[in-house]
């Protein structure tokens, strides 16, 4: 979610989180957290906050 120029905020990402990866639909945690880093990548460029 965008919240102002430059800044970006993602929640908690759950990495190596069985059940979380099991919810969401991924074979592995392993899988889940690729994904999810792979699609951090796709940010633009600016400040990323994590919450979690």
């Amino acid at each position: 979610m965008f919240v102002g120029v430059g800044f970006w905020t993602v929640p908690n990402l759950y990495l190596g989180h069985r059940l979380v990866s099991e919810l969401r639909g991924f074979a592995s945690t392993e899988q889940h957290d690729e994904v999810i880093l792979g699609s951090l990548l796709d940010i633009p460029d600016g400040a990323m906050l994590v919450f979690g």
